[in-house]
């Protein structure tokens, strides 16, 4: 294989110059890139330095290589059994002479011993005004390099290989390889099993046929390390194949930092003649200037294309809910059409996927069952060669009458706030429009609709006014699809409002006093939301103010409580608070007091006068009854002491009565009673009798 100057100094020009300058000084353990190849029971090594200023020491200083026997016996080790007596160098300028008739060694030679050309040399390949000193070394280092490719005979002469025909069956080798100047420790490794060696694999060939040409393509970037360009051949038999190339193909993005689409390498070739299939051979050109054994193969072959599409001409929706489409095709691409398929989309620009396949190449309508409301259509052409040809779409709208499914798990939560926050499950239906939310404030009555449009999400917020007495709000959920079948509601939703209203105070009508407890009835709150009521006591005899007497939990407990911790002489206030389900409590009740009744006798009120005036004709009675906790005194008035009732009641601080309603030539007989605030009574006074004169 043969590669001209002026090819491979514009590639390395064009591709490396950015990078010309981009190494660093090597350190005393430079870095060789070493490859081996197994052929005929010999053994082939190259190593390349990785940069143009170890490549110059190379060069001078040459490389020494040990090699060692592998001995799998237990304590052997490995036995050095070679190493060069004298470094590796390049082979004398001199001595290439007898290559003269040879380029590309006679090149290699060249830019190896540049020290030797002339200035007029130097200046017709590596011009002043484009190359310095270290951009000139560079593209040497890396053109002399492109050249060892194909040959190793190269490699050998350059002072970069080594050949070892001394090569035993079932051996295994271990080679080291380091600057002459150098320490054997910064030495390169290569351990090699010739008996396991087996050629690299290649990268698959991939073809794709076109009516005048054919497009190649295959990984170069993975294999870079065991070839560095490929050979392409043809054959039209599939056994004699010609090259496509007088050199091998090679990708110079390799060995750069590129985006992954240079990892690929591009050929196209034109099709001798159509209608005839072509076979193609790729196979892998090593570091050694050798072809791989194997190769990765492909084949294809010219056509005639179907340059016009099909034209939709009509497309119809019957009442059945079918579309029906009518199309057109010129006549003169009829012989090459396989068949017809319609494939759908749910848009315009959407995906389109076959909907119908196998429709006879001489058919130009088609009846398709629609499952959507909307569908767009496309016919499209399948040649027996080459690609398939597509119509414009045409839009049909189905008849939808199934409404969607009941959205599933509505729930809902409110803030302090009054902000009530919705979620959903979303429906599955593809031809789904949104979701709908209605509300209430009485679970029986009418919802509203609170959304003025589909809600396209599966969530929604909604305020409520906390200021309102109502403490629950209703929500129902409902899906709408986009020709506005509705489905059923949901499950009605209940949320309960953050309270911020204590309930109403109950009311304490009623305390009733015995001997031996206090009863005390009332009305529970009135509002709705009141679970419990609190009952407190105080005894008004000490200063340990109010007290917990009972819990009652409404509706399951009656609206009465009997005190019987208490004593005889002391008073009991009595109060009540309600508790809602928000823990808001009332006002308290009114203050309500009692005692226990003390039967003791109390003496009667004795101190009584009575009279009558005839100016007023009223019949004045007047007492005396000296106790401080009087209350009331109850009169009592007859025609005789068997048959008096209760007349009237005064308060305690009075001492008189009048009463105007005798009559004369009448008599009358009064009693009066001292009543005290803890419901205690007096003895009857005696009795008074009176008669109004004629």
């Amino acid at each position: 294989m043969r590669f001209s100057f002026t090819t491979i100094a514009c590639i390395v020009l064009i591709f490396f110059s950015g990078s010309l300058n981009a190494f660093q000084q090597p350190d005393n353990n430079p870095v060789l890139k070493l490859k081996y190849k197994v052929i005929n029971g010999k053994v082939m090594i190259r190593w390349i330095p990785e940069d143009p200023l170890t490549w110059e020491i190379g060069l001078r200083q040459g490389y020494i290589l040990e090699k060692y026997l592998i001995s799998e016996a237990e304590g052997s080790g490995k036995q050095l059994v070679f190493k060069t007596k004298e470094p590796i160098l390049p082979m004398d300028y001199n001595a290439w002479e007898e290559f003269s008739t040879e380029d590309q060694v006679i090149l290699l030679r060249d830019l190896i011993f540049i020290d030797q050309k002339d200035d007029q040399w130097i200046e017709d390949h590596y011009p002043d005004d484009f190359y310095d000193i270290s951009k000139r070394n560079r593209s040497r280092f890396l053109f002399s390099n492109f050249i060892q490719n194909s040959h190793f005979n190269y490699t050998l002469k350059a002072g970069l290989g080594f050949l070892d025909e001394d090569v035993k069956p079932g051996e295994e080798y271990l080679y080291r390889i380091y600057l002459a100047n150098g320490v054997p420790s910064s030495a390169v490794e290569l351990n090699i099993k010739p008996n396991d060696y087996s050629e690299a694999s290649l990268p698959e060939l991939n073809c794709e046929s076109g009516s005048e040409q054919i497009k190649f393509a295959w990984n170069t970037k993975d294999f870079v390390d065991d070839y560095y360009g490929y050979t392409l051949s043809w054959s039209e038999n599939g056994i004699d194949f010609q090259a496509m190339s007088e050199a091998p193909f090679f990708n110079i993005y390799d060995h750069l930092d590129t985006l992954e689409l240079f990892d690929n390498f591009y050929h196209t070739w034109s099709w001798p003649k159509k209608d005839t299939t072509f076979w193609f051979r790729l196979q892998g050109a090593d570091y050694f200037g050798g072809i791989s054994e194997q190769f990765s193969v492909c084949s294809g072959s010219g056509f005639e294309p179907v340059t016009f599409s099909p034209t939709i001409t009509k497309s119809l929706q019957s009442d059945s809910n079918f579309a029906i489409i009518h199309w057109k095709l010129e006549n003169e691409f009829q012989h090459l059409i396989e068949e017809f398929q319609v494939f759908r989309s749910d848009s315009m620009d959407g995906v389109y996927r076959p909907l119908l396949t196998g429709i006879d190449p001489v058919d130009r309508s088609v009846s398709v069952r629609m499952v959507e409301l909307t569908n767009y259509y496309r016919i499209v052409a399948v040649p027996f060669r080459g690609p398939k040809v597509s119509s414009f779409p045409t839009l049909v709208m189905g008849i939808d009458e199934i409404p969607p499914s009941v959205p599933a798990n509505f729930e809902g939560e409110i803030d302090s706030m009054g902000v009530v926050r919705f979620t959903w499950d979303a429906n599955l239906e593809t031809d789904l429009d949104g979701y709908v939310i209605y509300k209430s404030y009485v679970k029986e009555a009418d919802f509203a609709r609170i959304t003025s449009r589909s809600l396209k999400t599966t969530s929604f917020n909604d305020t409520v006014n906390m200021q309102s007495g109502n403490e629950l709000v209703y929500y129902k959920l409902q899906a709408v699809d986009k020709v506005n079948n509705r489905s059923a509601f949901s499950e009605v939703l209940e949320i309960k409002k953050v309270d911020v209203f204590p309930p109403a105070e109950p009311y304490i009508h009623s305390v009733k006093q015995t001997t031996d407890h206090i009863e005390v009835k009332w009305y529970d709150s009135g509002s709705k939301d009141v679970v419990l009521h609190k009952l407190f006591r105080k005894n008004l005899e000490d200063d340990h103010g109010w007290s917990l007497l009972e819990q009652l939990v409404k509706d399951s407990s009656p609206s009465v409580y009997k005190d019987f911790d208490v004593k005889t002489g002391e008073k009991y206030a009595y109060t009540l608070v309600a508790v809602d389900d928000d823990g808001l409590v009332s006002d308290f009740a009114k203050v309500a007091i009692g005692k226990l009744v003390d039967h003791k006798l109390i003496p009667a009120i004795t101190d009584l006068d009575i009279s009558y005036v005839p100016d007023n004709n009223e019949v004045v009675i007047n007492w005396n009854y000296e106790t401080s906790d009087l209350y009331k005194v109850v009169i009592y008035k007859g025609r005789d002491i068997n048959r008096i009732s209760q007349l009237d009641i005064v308060d305690g601080e009075t001492e008189d009565f009048q009463d105007r309603q005798v009559r004369a030539d009448h008599s009358y007989v009064y009693v009066l009673r001292a009543v005290f605030d803890d419901g205690t009574k007096s003895a009857f006074s005696e009795k008074l009798e009176i008669t109004i004169p004629k």
